[in-house]
C-alpha cells in the first residue's frame, strides 16, 4: 500500500515524464474492473472538453475575420468564413442555453510563468472557461488528432493582442436569421474598422442583405469609438444623428457624475444602453469591444460605483494606448487571483498600482477615487498568501531616492502602498510566532502586538489580551482545552472572521493529534455564530482544493463547516461528528447567495475538484480492500465519511459541477455488481456503503434532471440484487428504504422537468 515519495529524477528521465504526463502523485486503484465514479467523471471532463475545443474554434474563426480582412472583399470568402463562424456558435449556443455569451479577454499575468504574455488571453463561456495553460491538458484526454489546438489558440490571441483588442463580448445568436444577419454586418464593421480609421475611409458592409457604407463615429473625446460606430451602422443612423446622441449622453452622464449614489457609466456605449427609452429603441450590437468593465467585473449586471467609474476612465485615459498595461493596471487593484499569485507578480501590481496612485490629482474630490483603489488593494492583500510576502522584496518609498541599493526591481512605491505592504509582511512574521501559542512559547514584542491591533483593527491592550485568551485555550502540554474555549468564545464575537481563519490556518495541523476533533468541533461551534460567513467559506473551499492529490484531515471538516455556512445557523448542526442526512430537505434556511458562490466557484475550478472526489474514492477503495483496515494511515470510517460530506455539499450548492459527480457517483453506487460491494471489506462495511448510495439518491433528487431518470430506473430494477448483497431484516429494510428515495427522487425530477 506505500508508495515512495522521494524518488529523484535525473534531468532527461524527469523531461520524459514529464513528456508522458508526469508522474502520479497518487497511487491508482488496480482492483479487477475499472472505477466506474472516476470513469464518469473522465467522460464528463471529456465533455467539457469537446465544449473548450469548439470554443477555441470560434475565437480561432473570430480572429480570421481581423487577421484577413482585406481578403474577405471577396463575398464568397467572407460569406463561407461566417457559415463556418456560426455552426461552432450553433454548438457553442446548445451547450450554454442559459448563458448565451462569449467573453475573451486579456488576463494581464500568465498564471504559469511559462505561457507567453502575448497569448495570455482566456475565454469564458458560461461556467466553461479556456486559456493557453489548459490546452496541454485536453490534448492529452482527447487525443493526438486535437494538437492543432494549441496553434489555433496561439494564433488566435497573437492576432487579437496585434489588433489592440484586449477583450471581446460576443452574444450568440442562436438559429434566428434576423440575429444572424445582425451578427454578420456587426463582424464586417468592427474587421474593417481599424483601416477605415487610419485612412479616414466609410467601413462598406451588409445591411438586410444590401450594401451599405458607415463613417467611422467618434466619441466624447473625439477619438475613434468600434462600439458607437456598430450602434451608428447597425441601426442605420446618420453621423450627424450619432454625434447628436453621443453629446446628449455625455452631458448626462456628467450631471449623473456628480451623484453618489446609482449606476454609473464607464462609456458612451455602455451609457446608451442604460436608458430605458433608448434600450428600447436602438438595437443593441451583438459584439462589444475594448469595454473596461469586462476588465473589472464577471458579472454584466455590476452596478459600479461613481468611484470606480472614476478609476477605469483615468486608466482608459493613461494607458488606453497599450492593451496590455491597461489590463495590467487594472488587474493590479481588481484583480480575482490574489490568492493564487508568486511575489514576483504581487510585486509587479504593487509597482502599477502606485504608478496608478500617482496619476490621481490633488483636490478634495480626488480622494475619493485614491480610497476607492486603496480599500482595493487592501482587500486583495488580504487574500496574499504569507508565504508570498515573506519572500517579497519590498522596493523603496517615492520619496526614497532611486540610486538608493535598497531600491529592488520594481522601483518606487507610492507612500500608501509601501505602508500598507509593510504592514502585510510584518503581519506574516507575526502570524508565524502565533503558530507556536500551542505550546506557550510565543514571544512578541511591541511591533508583533502593534501588528495584531491594527490586524484585527483593535486597541494594543485588547490585542494582549486577545493572546492571553488564545492562551488559555491549551495547557502547558499543548492540549486543547474544549471547556475553555468555550468560555471565551464571547469575546471573540467582535473580531470571530479573523480569529477563524487564524485557527484554521495555523491550528489544525499544529494541534495535538488526539485534540483535533475536539478543536474543530469547536471551530464548528465559532462558525455557526459567524454574522458574516463567506470569507470563512472562501477559506475552506480555497483549503479543500488546494491539495487535490491528497486526503487530509481536515478535508472531511472543511466540508462539515461549510455546510454549516449555507445552511445557516442551526444549533442542531453543531458539535455533531457527521452532517445529518435530513439536511438535505432544507431549502428556504439555506444562505443563497454563499451557494451561488460555491457553484460558481467549484465550476471555475472543475479540473480540481473532479480530482479531488477522484482521490478521496480511490483512497476509500484502497482501504475497503485491505485486509486490515484499521491498520491503515487514514480510517475507513473517515473516508466513507468525507465522500458523504462531500456529496451532501454538492447537492446543498448545486450547479454543473455537483450535477456531474453525482451523477459519476450513481454509477458506481448505483450498480449492485460494482467493485464497491465486491472487495475484501465491502460485507463488513456495507451498511455505510449502502448510506453513501442513498445520500446520492436523495442529491440527484434535488439537482438532477430528466437525463438521470434512466439511472434511477435502473436501480429500481436491481432492487432484489440489492437485497442479495446482505442479510437479515435490517439489510431488507435498508434496500426497501434506498427504493422509496429512488422513487421521491424521481418524482421530484419529473416535477421539475428537468
Amino acid at each position: 500500500m506505500g508508495e515512495n515519495r522521494n524518488v529523484i529524477l535525473d534531468d532527461s528521465a524527469q523531461k520524459l515524464f514529464e513528456e508522458l504526463g508526469g508522474i502520479e502523485k497518487r497511487k491508482k486503484y488496480k482492483a479487477g474492473k475499472p472505477d466506474r465514479l472516476a470513469e464518469s467523471l473522465q467522460a464528463e471532463q471529456r465533455k467539457l472538453d469537446n465544449q473548450r475545443v469548439w470554443l477555441i474554434k470560434a475565437i480561432h474563426l473570430l480572429s480570421s475575420y481581423f487577421l484577413d480582412a482585406r481578403f474577405l472583399k471577396s463575398a464568397d470568402t467572407e460569406k463561407d468564413l461566417f457559415q463556418e463562424f456560426v455552426q461552432s456558435l450553433t454548438k457553442l449556443s446548445d451547450i450554454s442555453a442559459k448563458n448565451p455569451t462569449i467573453l475573451v479577454r486579456l488576463r494581464g499575468f500568465p498564471s504559469d510563468p511559462n505561457t507567453a504574455e502575448n497569448v495570455d488571453y482566456e475565454i469564458l463561456c458560461g461556467s466553461v472557461t479556456v486559456d493557453f495553460d489548459i490546452i496541454p491538458g485536453i490534448i492529452k484526454r482527447l487525443g493526438f488528432r486535437m494538437s492543432h489546438l494549441s496553434d489555433q489558440a496561439r494564433r488566435a490571441f497573437g492576432v487579437l493582442l496585434d489588433q489592440g483588442l484586449y477583450n471581446i463580448y460576443l452574444e450568440l445568436p442562436g438559429r434566428m436569421p434576423a440575429k444572424l444577419q445582425q451578427l454578420r454586418s456587426a463582424l464586417q464593421i468592427i474587421s474593417r474598422f481599424g483601416e477605415a480609421a487610419k485612412a479616414g475611409e466609410p467601413i462598406v458592409f451588409e445591411r438586410k442583405g444590401r450594401q451599405a457604407r458607415m463613417p467611422v463615429i467618434f466619441d466624447e473625446k473625439s477619438k475613434p469609438d468600434p462600439n458607437l460606430t456598430l450602434v451608428a451602422g447597425l441601426n442605420g443612423l446618420k453621423p450627424e444623428a450619432m454625434r447628436a446622441l453621443v453629446n446628449k449622453i455625455d452631458a448626462w452622464m456628467q450631471r449623473s457624475a456628480a451623484k453618489r449614489s446609482g449606476q454609473h457609466y464607464i462609456s458612451i456605449f455602455n451609457a446608451i444602453y442604460g436608458v430605458k427609452s433608448l434600450r428600447q429603441k436602438l438595437l443593441k450590437p451583438p459584439i462589444e469591444v475594448n469595454s473596461v468593465r469586462w476588465l473589472m467585473a464577471d458579472q454584466e449586471q455590476e452596478v459600479f460605483s461613481k468611484e470606480k467609474a472614476h478609476v477605469a476612465k483615468l486608466v482608459v485615459e493613461n494607458y488606453g494606448h497599450s492593451p496590455q498595461q491597461t489590463v495590467r493596471v487594472l488587474k493590479s487593484v481588481y484583480g480575482n487571483d490574489f490568492d493564487r499569485i508568486n511575489s514576483q507578480h504581487l510585486g509587479q501590481r504593487l509597482h502599477l498600482s502606485s504608478n496608478l496612485l500617482t496619476t490621481i490629482g490633488k483636490k478634495p474630490q480626488d480622494q475619493e477615487i485614491k480610497n476607492e483603489v486603496m480599500g482595493n488593494i487592501k482587500t486583495r492583500l488580504e487574500l496574499v498568501r504569507d508565504e508570498v510576502y515573506e519572500d517579497l522584496q519590498i522596493g523603496p518609498t517615492e520619496d526614497r531616492d532611486a540610486t538608493d541599493p535598497k531600491a529592488s526591481l520594481f522601483g518606487r512605491l507610492h507612500t500608501r502602498v509601501h505602508k500598507m505592504v509593510s504592514f502585510f509582511k510584518r503581519r506574516s512574521s507575526t502570524r508565524q510566532k502565533m503558530k507556536t501559542i500551542v505550546y506557550k512559547a510565543i514571544n512578541f514584542d511591541a511591533q508583533d502586538y502593534d501588528t495584531l491591533a491594527k490586524d484585527f483593527d483593535i486597541s494594543v491592550d485588547d490585542a494582549k489580551d486577545l493572546i492571553e485568551m488564545l492562551k488559555e485555550c491549551f495547557n502547558a502540554e499543548g492540549r486543547f482545552i474544549r471547556g475553555a474555549f468555550a468560555r471565551i468564545m464571547p469575546a471573540f464575537a467582535p473580531y470571530e472572521r479573523k480569529v477563524f481563519e487564524f485557527l484554521w490556518h495555523y491550528l489544525k495541523e499544529a494541534i495535538h493529534q488526539k485534540d483535533r476533533i475536539a478543536f474543530l468541533n469547536s471551530l464548528q461551534v465559532l462558525t455557526a455564530r459567524m454574522q458574516q460567513p463567506k470569507r470563512a467559506f472562501r477559506i475552506l473551499l480555497a483549503d479543500f482544493c488546494r491539495q487535490p492529490d491528497r486526503v487530509g484531515f481536515s478535508d472531511s471538516k472543511a466540508l462539515m463547516l461549510a455546510i454549516l455556512i449555507i445552511r445557516k445557523y442551526n444549533k442542531e448542526l453543531i458539535d455533531i461528528e457527521i452532517t445529518p442526512e435530513d439536511v438535505l430537505l432544507v431549502k428556504e434556511e439555506l444562505d443563497k447567495e454563499v451557494a451561488k458562490y460555491a457553484a460558481w466557484k467549484i465550476d471555475q475550478d472543475q479540473e480540481k475538484f473532479f480530482e479531488k472526489i477522484q482521490t478521496v474514492h480511490v483512497k476509500l477503495k484502497e482501504v475497503l480492500d485491505a485486509g486490515d483496515p484499521s491498520a491503515q494511515p487514514i480510517p475507513l470510517r473517515y473516508l466513507m465519511g468525507l465522500e458523504r460530506e462531500a456529496y451532501i455539499f454538492l447537492t446543498l450548492i448545486g450547479g454543473n459541477t455537483s450535477h456531474s459527480v453525482l451523477t459519476s457517483a450513481i454509477q458506481e453506487y448505483g450498480n449492485p455488481q460494482s467493485e464497491m460491494y465486491r472487495l475484501k471489506q465491502s460485507q463488513t462495511y456495507l451498511h455505510a456503503v449502502l448510506q453513501n448510495l442513498r445520500v446520492v439518491i436523495r442529491g440527484l433528487g434535488r439537482v438532477g434532471r430528466s437525463v438521470d431518470l434512466a439511472a434511477l430506473n435502473e436501480i429500481r430494477t436491481q432492487s432484489q440484487a440489492f437485497i442479495q448483497l446482505g442479510q437479515g431484516s435490517k439489510h431488507e429494510e435498508a434496500i426497501i428504504n434506498i427504493m422509496q428515495w429512488v422513487e421521491k427522487s424521481r418524482e421530484s425530477i419529473l416535477q421539475k422537468g428537468g
